[in-house]
């Protein structure tokens, strides 16, 4: 039965949302105190009561619950007893009894025990309350975010086409460049920043996709181009860039002495050297971009194996049937972009890298799937000068390979009882999996290990929920963060106000995590940060 007045309508519709998200999240403690607390400062205390027993429902033995529960059940009746109970305890009634000869208690025990339950609530707090604050609010719209090697700073697109950087200790946001289509990297000392934009050579023409590779000083805001291409990766000496070159037009400006245009670079992967835009063409069939290891001047890379080239229609000797050159999806794709066209065609996309990039993962999971594997590629490493190439795994089953902080190689590979993360030298040498189990990650190319190498996150699916409440309650799949130690698959779910985020990145330190989450009102992206 309702007590007091009935509630406005605002707080009647969070009431709503935050039951809607326990329907979907039954464990999250912290929605049923919010609910709780929304009827107690609005008079309702039996409703109260009543949420913060059906948390104890689910955990028995929660201690910040119990005692809330017990503050307004004990509260004196009416609308402002009950709301105050759920903030400090009620003084008791006072009954004149004779009082009983006792000795008094030490002030070091008092001292100590209120010690104790101090630490005992914070100890609830972080448990229940993980530290989460907004860095970035939606008014920028904020996507794919990067720490900067000191992590200090973060760089995000803005709006899905504006590359923006966030200082964490001033709290300040600038716009640094333009246009910018996804693809972008802080280099080894966080002073410039690498990145994609319009200006390549001429696509029309069929050199290229009209987009070529800036650098840029974060502090002046110049920007220097350095060659058509995308997909830059720094060197660990920050003097190159190691990215798919899209090829030069020969210049007809200047001829040579026989008539001919003189000039032009060819199309592949490539090293270019920041300073002069020397290019060097690397001979290796790539798909997807090379990474520079973080210690070293080698590169890891992954390629169709020849089996996934042959389902798929394409000639191993080739290998360019998977490739975005010559490709008419991917054409229409750069047309689309160029005339400012539809941006969020593949699921998980809001700007143009990332829609990029997730048409050639669609084109990848194809090729996997008609190779019986869920990649379709093997993981390779060259030398920055690109010569001998290294296979280091076999039969088209492993991808989504990156480095670890500490000059690893971690990839997903398949297994006979799902996706395994492995990690590995560069030689190849020291197979190790994540894992004592295979565990069902959503993209081993998200996953990141801790600079210790003790604990790996990692996006999965949440069993409890289904993809139609998630996306009507957060427009977000539902999937969330997970942390596990290193051989324990039993993972901890980073659960938090937000029910569904995936797409993250981890600190240098490995103690934070900024996210990217939708806001459900604004439709707009937020970017939110949590300790690990």
């Amino acid at each position: 039965m309702d007590e007091g007045p009935e509630l406005p309508p605002q707080v009647a519709e969070k009431v709503q949302a935050l039951e809607a998200q326990i329907a979907a999240q039954p464990k999250a403690k912290a929605l049923y105190l919010q609910v709780a607390q929304l009827y107690a400062d609005n008079g309702h205390k039996a409703q109260a009561i009543e949420v913060l027993e059906r948390c104890l429902q689910v955990d028995p033995g929660n201690a910040l619950v119990k005692h809330k529960l017990n503050l307004l059940t004990h509260a004196g009746v009416g609308t402002a007893s009950a709301t105050a109970g759920l903030h400090k305890p009620q003084a008791p009634r006072f009954v004149p009894r004779a009082a009983p000869a006792r000795r008094g208690v030490p002030v070091w025990a008092w001292i100590v025990g209120g010690l104790l339950l101090l630490v005992a609530g914070l100890a609830v707090k972080v448990f229940v309350f993980p530290g989460t604050r907004l860095v970035v609010a939606d008014t920028f719209d904020a996507t794919g975010p990067r720490w900067s090697p000191r992590g200090d700073r973060l760089a995000f697109l803005k709006g899905g086409a504006d590359l923006a950087v966030h200082d964490l200790e001033k709290g300040t946001t600038e716009t640094v460049a333009r246009k910018v289509w996804g693809t972008f990297a802080w280099s080894p000392d966080g002073a410039r920043l690498a990145y994609v934009a319009e200006g390549g050579a001429d696509a029309s023409e069929g050199n290229g996709y009209g987009t070529a590779v800036y650098v840029l000083d974060v502090d002046t805001k110049q920007a220097t181009r350095v060659a058509s291409g995308m997909g830059p990766s720094w060197s660990p000496d920050g003097t190159r860039l190691a990215l798919h070159c899209s090829g030069e037009p020969p210049s007809y400006g200047a001829s040579s002495e026989d008539g001919m245009p003189v000039g032009g670079a060819p199309a592949g992967p490539c090293v270019v050297d920041v300073a002069d835009g020397r290019a060097r063409m690397l001979a290796v069939e790539s798909s997807r971009e090379l990474v520079f290891a973080p210690d070293r001047p080698t590169l890891v890379y992954e390629s169709w194996s020849p089996e996934a080239l042959q389902d798929a229609g394409a000639g191993a000797e080739t290998g360019t049937g998977l490739n975005a050159q010559g490709n008419d999806e991917f054409q229409q794709f750069t047309e689309d972009a160029v005339a400012g066209g539809p941006r969020n065609v593949y699921e998980g996309s809001r700007d143009l890298g990332r829609r990029a990039e997730a048409l050639m993962y669609d084109q990848k999971k194809k090729a996997g799937a008609s190779s019986g594997s869920f990649f379709g590629t093997d993981v390779f490493v060259v030398g920055d000068d690109g010569s001998n190439p290294v296979r280091l795994t076999e039969g088209g089953r492993s991808g989504g390979a990156h480095w670890t902080a500490d000059g690893r190689i971690l990839f997903g590979q398949d297994s006979g009882s799902g996706t395994q993360l492995m990690t590995m030298n560069p030689d190849g040498s020291d197979l190790q999996p994540v894992f004592s189990k295979p565990v069902k990650v959503v993209d081993p190319a998200s996953a990141a290990l801790t600079p210790d190498r003790k604990r790996v996150v990692y996006v999965a699916a949440v069993g409890v929920a289904n993809e139609a409440v998630a996306s009507v309650l957060t427009g977000e799949s539902a999937h969330d963060l997970f942390v596990s130690r290193v051989g324990d698959p039993a993972p901890r779910r980073l659960e938090n106000k937000h029910s569904f985020k995936q797409r993250f990145a981890l600190s240098p330190d490995g103690k934070r995590i900024v996210y990217e989450v939708k806001n459900g009102q604004s439709g707009k992206s937020e970017l939110w940060l949590m300790s690990l």
